[in-house]
């Protein structure tokens, strides 16, 4: 499984499962994306400390995961290599709150519905 987190060119943050699409001069072209869902920031706050020392706040926020394509039964989707504008590792929680919350969640091929989306509250 590699997890990667996509910006598209829709402005669009996704996570999902990615496998290139290669040609047979063994380019990529693509990208299969296994289970994709869309990742929003919500509820940002900076908590301070001290007012004085900018070093020591620390951003508080949520995220939300759901599904990219919600109203498909395709398990991948393929998108272009020219829609993707960069392709990173996610941070680690966000990075197990998908395996936890959608990869398992999906394994008995159940279908997916609200209760996948969450919130966590992650400190940077």
């Amino acid at each position: 499984m590699t997890v990667k987190l996509l910006l598209l060119k829709s402005g669009e943050e996704i996570i999902a499962d990615v496998q290139d699409i290669v040609n047979d001069k063994d380019q990529t072209i693509g990208y299969y994306l296994n289970k994709p869902c869309v990742v929003k920031i919500k509820d940002i706050e900076v908590e301070r400390e001290d007012k004085e020392k900018d070093s020591q706040n620390a951003a508080k926020f949520s995220i939300v995961i759901y599904p990219w394509i919600a109203l498909t039964s395709d398990k991948f989707i393929s998108i272009p290599v020219d829609w993707t504008i960069t392709l990173v590792e996610p941070i680690s929680k966000v990075k197990d709150m998908y395996k936890e919350q959608v990869m398992e969640y999906n394994q008995n091929d159940q279908s997916t519905d609200s209760s996948e989306q969450s919130n966590t509250d992650i400190e940077d």
